[in-house]
């Protein structure tokens, strides 16, 4: 994290979008010399027509003057689209990075990680980077390409006007480098304050039936408005910051460079007729189109200064530590744990003195245990006691720190996890769809599966009439996280996913804490058909499923 990674993403940038640089860079070349080329028919104007009395030159000064203007304007725009369109497909493919490694990453990791925070780094921090790479970037470039060109081309003109302009620039950066820091303080409490709403925002959304029961709305609403207070507040300095930037670069710029050029010019002038009027005035025009460049450069910087809080937020995703998916990155888990495979044991799951410990506090100690195929194994318990917690383990989300499993006599940690949890399927208490539709949620399992099909197996789990029942049926919408459905229905549609995608393994934690006696003797029945070449594993306080139990573990 740091300044490796900020080096890291320029490069990413720029490896991604060189083809895109280069036009840039040439099309800022255009428009510096455009703006070079308007500013000395100013010159033009005043010595070789004005005073030279030349009136028959007028027009076409004009007409130069107007096209060399239009030329500046049209390629400012092209150079524009260019560094947008950069900048937007760099966003893309950065989201999509960071999406990758939140599906991959390790699963104790990502739980720790809060929603809101998440959220804030896809919307804000990626956003935030976009704008640099559009704005900052083009705006870096095209500034460095203009002062290159045009104090070039005044040292060419008049090295010693160009001497007693030079000095003020400097001067100009170092004041505003000073108010920087004051900006990077802002911004970075801007920041933290948009992650802290955006957290609660999610607490409310997820809890907001928790939160009107035990009557905290008002503590809910004062936490926000006291985060909102202080960004109002930081917005308002930082605004104020900007300001005063502005200022001075027009009180140190335009007002005191512009009083000692023509003082001291005026007076060669009058003594040597030198420079001319009109190269004065060309002067004072060059030097003006030098204040924009000069604070792009320095918006950039600020720019720069809320992309690398950006960058540092992002690397909190991008470098999230992926899961163990490889069998050979995985072999170490074996090695240490120096126990052999029973190869004889095919149709079962053994855990062989596992030992889980979540920081400090051991969840699981020594323990020993065989989930036996075509039976319903329940593991009984208190809650804390870890039954959640093994199930886990079961899925290879959580590593064991002492211990194997085996799986068909192999132990899990040597198979790829592609083609583990392709064995596996589970059911949480609290069951959450994806997709917009029943359809596009069970057809994530597999593009290939019909509608027939999805009917065939829905009907085997009593729920077909149900569904068609539905407005739309299977293409009724899920609502938010299949709100529209009730708990029984979405546990069934999750263990529909499951046959579809032929499981061997099923997982069920708590399944029957969300059920009415009706859904739950549903679910009884259900479990009696799933049992057949499967291992059922239900990991529940619920003493009633004890009649299904073909093997009992006690936690």
């Amino acid at each position: 994290m740091g300044r490796g990674f900020e080096a890291k993403i320029i490069k990413k940038y720029i490896e991604w979008e060189k083809k895109s640089l280069i036009i840039g860079f040439v099309l800022s070349v255009v428009v510096a010399f455009a703006s070079i080329g308007a500013g000395t028919t100013l010159k033009i104007l005043v010595d070789d027509v004005l005073i030279a009395n030349q009136p028959q030159y007028l027009l076409g000064i004009e007409c130069s003057f107007l096209a060399l203007v239009f030329v500046q304007s049209v390629f400012s725009i092209l150079k524009g689209k260019v560094y947008l369109n950069a900048a937007g497909r760099t966003a893309v493919m950065l989201k999509g990075e960071m999406v990758n490694r939140l599906l991959k990453s390790d699963y104790k990791l990502f739980s720790q990680m809060k929603r809101g925070d998440i959220l804030t780094k896809f919307s804000y921090d990626v956003d935030g980077l976009e704008n640099f790479f559009s704005n900052g970037i083009s705006e870096l470039l095209g500034s460095i390409v203009t002062i290159v060109i045009t104090m070039g081309f005044m040292f060419f003109l008049d090295w010693k006007l160009t001497l007693i302009t030079c000095p003020i620039f400097p001067l100009m950066m170092f004041v505003f480098h000073f108010l920087q820091k004051k900006v990077e303080q802002k911004a970075s409490v801007l920041q933290k304050e948009r992650k802290i709403q955006s957290s609660l925002l999610n607490q409310v959304l997820d809890a907001i039936i928790l939160i009107k029961t035990f009557h905290v709305e008002n503590a809910y609403h004062d936490k926000m408005n006291l985060s909102v207070e202080k960004m109002r507040k930081s917005t308002i300095e930082l605004n104020m910051l900007y300001i005063v930037m502005g200022l001075a670069s027009w009180s140190m710029i335009m007002v005191p460079y512009q009083a000692i050029m023509y003082y001291i010019a005026g007076r060669c002038y009058f003594q040597n007729g030198e420079p001319s009027i009109g190269l004065m005035l060309a002067f004072a025009n060059y030097a003006n189109s030098l204040i924009g460049p000069f604070l792009s450069i320095q918006q950039c910087q600020q720019n720069w200064t809320y992309a690398k809080l950006c960058i540092k937020s992002i690397d909190e995703i991008l470098e999230l530590k992926e899961e163990c998916t490889e069998e050979e990155n995985c072999s170490d888990q074996k090695l240490r744990n120096g126990l052999e495979n029973d190869k004889n044991n095919k149709h079962q799951i053994e855990c062989k003195n596992i030992t889980f410990r979540y920081g400090k506090e051991k969840i699981l100690s020594d323990l020993k245990v065989i989930f036996v195929e075509n039976s319903i194994n329940v593991i009984l318990g208190k809650s804390g006691r870890g039954k959640s917690t093994l199930l886990k383990v079961l899925l290879r989300l959580y590593p064991v720190e002492n211990g194997d499993i085996l799986y068909k006599g192999e132990s899990i940690y040597e198979i790829a996890m592609d083609e583990y949890r392709k064995e596996i399927a589970y059911v949480p208490q609290d069951v959450s769809l994806m997709g917009d539709s029943i359809y596009e949620c069970i057809k994530l399992v597999s593009a290939d599966i019909t509608e027939e099909e999805i009917y065939s197996v829905l009907d085997l789990l009593e729920m077909k009439e149900e569904v068609k029942a539905l407005p739309e049926g299977i293409y009724s919408s899920l609502g938010e996280r299949g709100a529209s459905l009730s708990g029984g229905q979405k546990q069934r549609i999750l263990i529909a996913m499951a046959l579809l995608k032929n499981a061997k393994i099923f997982l069920f934690d708590e399944p029957t804490s969300a059920l009415d006696k009706a859904n739950t003797e549903v679910f009884k029945k259900i479990l009696q058909y799933l049992k057949k070449n499967r291992i059922i594993i239900i990991a529940t306080h619920d003493e009633t499923l004890l009649e299904l139990s073909n093997n009992t573990i006690l936690l």
